[in-house]
C-alpha cells in the first residue's frame, strides 16, 4: 500500500545519509583507475585502496561537504498501475491511462520483462509502481569544469567521477526509503553489498539499462 499518490519533492538531504551508500569499488575501479599494474611488481589493487584510494575519498568527501558543492534533491512518488501484455500502464486517480511504457522482454533464461511484475488489468485491483529522480545539484558540475579548465585533470576525473557515484549512492539510498515507506525493508539483506548485489524484494531500474533502454 503506497502511503501517498502522486510527487513530492525533497531537497536538503545530508551527504553523510547518502554518501554510506556509495560503491567503493565502482568508484576506485570503475571511475578513478585505480588498478594494478599489469605484470605485478606493483601494488595490489587492495593496497592502492589504502594508500591512495580511502584518503582521496575523505579529502573529497571533506572538500564536498566544506564548500557545500553537493545539492542533494528527490522527486518521488507512487502511481497505481496495471500491466497489460509487455506494457506497464501508469493511471490516474480515476483508474485512466496516464502513461504507457514498453519493456523489452528477456530473449533468454526466464523470458521477462519489468511489466510481469504488476498485477495485469484483468485481475480487479491495480498495482502500485514508485518512480524516483534524483540530483546532488548544479554546484558540483561547475567545480569539476573549472577543475578541467585549470588542466588539473586528476582532480576533475576524481571529482566528476565521485559526483556519478554520488548521484547513484543518493538513488541507492532513496531507494531504500521508498522501500521502507512500502513495507519491504525487513526483508533487506543486513549490509551495503548485499543492496549493490541486489539481493532484496523490490528492485531499482534505472532509464537506458537493457531493462528499460527507451530513455
Amino acid at each position: 500500500t503506497a502511503p501517498f499518490t502522486g510527487t513530492r519533492e525533497v531537497k536538503g538531504i545530508s551527504l553523510a545519509d547518502y554518501a554510506a551508500f556509495l560503491d567503493e569499488r565502482a568508484t576506485f575501479l570503475g571511475q578513478w583507475g585505480l588498478k594494478p599494474s599489469r605484470g605485478g611488481g606493483g601494488p595490489s589493487y587492495e593496497e592502492l585502496v589504502e594508500t591512495e584510494g580511502r584518503p582521496r575519498l575523505r579529502m573529497w568527501l571533506d572538500r564536498i561537504q566544506t564548500d557545500g558543492l553537493a545539492e542533494a534533491g528527490v522527486v518521488y512518488g507512487y502511481f497505481p498501475a496495471v500491466s497489460e501484455g509487455d506494457d506497464l500502464v501508469v493511471l490516474d486517480g480515476d483508474g485512466r491511462e496516464r502513461e504507457r511504457f514498453h519493456f523489452p522482454r528477456q530473449r533468454h533464461d526466464r523470458h521477462l520483462c519489468l511489466a510481469d511484475f504488476f498485477r495485469p488489468a484483468g485481475s480487479g485491483e491495480p498495482d502500485v509502481a514508485g518512480f524516483q529522480l534524483v540530483t546532488i545539484g548544479a554546484k558540483i558540475a561547475v567545480a569539476t569544469a573549472e577543475l578541467f579548465a585549470k588542466d588539473a585533470y586528476r582532480d576533475y576525473l576524481e571529482l566528476h567521477g565521485l559526483s556519478v557515484q554520488l548521484a547513484e549512492a543518493l538513488a541507492e539510498y532513496w531507494h531504500a526509503r521508498i522501500r521502507e515507506e512500502l513495507g519491504l525493508a525487513g526483508f533487506d539483506p543486513p549490509g551495503l553489498d548485499g543492496i549493490l548485489k541486489v539481493g532484496y524484494q523490490g528492485c531499482r531500474y534505472s532509464f537506458g539499462y537493457p531493462a528499460c533502454p527507451n530513455l
